[in-house]
């Protein structure tokens, strides 16, 4: 990670694995990010220091990406709901 400061991680269950989501700042406004497919959602954490004052940035990881447990082959965004 780019910055000292640590994410919080929890996790939320769907039909087909566990997301895994981080939560970096303590700003009043919520910033969901979302990575692409190249890179994990700790990429985030470079934004902390511009915009951690301002957002709460809350990012996921994706399926096949980070600390995300995935249990089939591929995902569609349908499978990422409950």
């Amino acid at each position: 990670m780019a910055t000292e400061e640590r994410p919080s991680t929890f996790q939320v269950s769907v039909k087909h694995g566990e997301v895994a989501a981080h939560v970096w700042g303590r700003g009043p406004a919520l910033l969901i990010a979302l990575h692409g497919f190249a890179l994990p959602a700790d990429e985030f954490a470079t934004w902390v220091p511009l915009l951690g004052n301002r957002y709460t940035i809350c990012a996921p990881d994706l399926p096949f990406h980070g600390q995300t447990v995935w249990r089939k082959p591929f995902f569609t965004p349908t499978d990422m709901l409950k």
